[in-house]
């Protein structure tokens, strides 16, 4: 299929490559396409799917305007202090393990993107969210869950562990909404990503949030 192309795309190696498909050629895996010599398309360029030019010239001009405020581009996270959950129902919630590993990934990023790594107690949920929407590229190391929050009715599962913005009473289970009693939500509801600032910033709450990022990092590292 990229017969036709073969001439422009060996003499523009490294090029990106952008495929506006139509119809069942949206089914068409791209990247898996070789040319002559065996060789894949996705080794030599960087390959884009587009459903349309005027998509593409959108997302051209977004991010143009993202790019006018360089000094909000950038979000990196690691080693959080925190949160407590409750792994062992009818338990006294604990505090997930600490990431010094993720801490230090964050600050060798953070370094090498010439910006400032969030870490320990300033990653606090409420700060993070606040700063998401205006970041260019996110990258979140710290602990994600899944099946450990399965006693809480969340709606959607999952949640990414950041510090709280307080400390929940004792005996309450924190749950990235509000605080859960019995497995079940109490009646106050957070509208936004961090509202109730439990540290668990939950997959509806980020469902809810309009993100402008063009590439997020997250790690699924796993509490024990």
């Amino acid at each position: 299929m990229i017969e036709p192309l073969a001439n422009i795309l060996q003499k523009n190696e490294g090029d990106r490559v952008i495929f506006i498909p139509q119809g069942v050629l949206f089914l068409i895996p791209f990247a898996a396409l070789q040319d002559a010599a065996g060789n894949y398309i996705i080794e030599k360029h960087t390959l884009s799917i587009a459903p349309s030019i005027q998509v593409l010239d959108l997302t051209r001009q977004h991010r143009q305007r993202l790019r006018s405020h360089p000094s909000s581009q950038l979000l990196v996270v690691g080693n959080p202090t925190m949160p407590s959950i409750r792994s062992i129902p009818d338990e006294a919630p604990t505090p997930l393990s600490p990431l010094p590993g993720a801490e230090q990934e964050a600050i060798a990023i953070a370094r090498i993107l010439q910006t400032q790594a969030i870490v320990g107690k300033d990653a606090t949920e409420r700060a993070i969210v606040q700063k998401m929407p205006q970041a260019r590229i996110i990258h979140l190391a710290t602990h994600g869950l899944l099946n450990e929050l399965q006693d809480m009715d969340l709606g959607v599962p999952g949640a990414i562990a950041l510090a709280p913005d307080r400390t929940p009473p004792a005996g309450a289970t924190t749950g990235g909404l509000p605080l859960h009693q019995g497995g079940a939500m109490t009646s106050t509801t957070a509208d936004s990503g961090g509202g109730a600032g439990d540290g668990l910033l939950t997959s509806g709450e980020i469902l809810n949030l309009k993100l402008n990022a063009e590439l997020v990092v997250t790690e699924r590292l796993q509490y024990r």
